[in-house]
């Protein structure tokens, strides 16, 4: 029954899962990018985020 409900959009959900890819990548590179310019470590646990000094 998900299949035939689905069968017609699967151009959408593979849209959907390529427009999630790229957010995430975005992300990660922008947290990448923030941590080699200032030199820290970005921490996330339990819905919050810590940076710490790189020695």
């Amino acid at each position: 029954m998900v299949l035939q409900m689905f069968n017609g959009a699967t151009h959408l959900i593979l849209a959907a899962e390529a427009g999630l890819c790229i957010v995430i990548w975005v992300v990660y590179f922008t947290v990448f990018v923030w941590e080699r310019r200032r030199h820290k470590v970005v921490i996330a646990e339990n819905r919050s985020m810590y940076a710490i000094d790189r020695d």
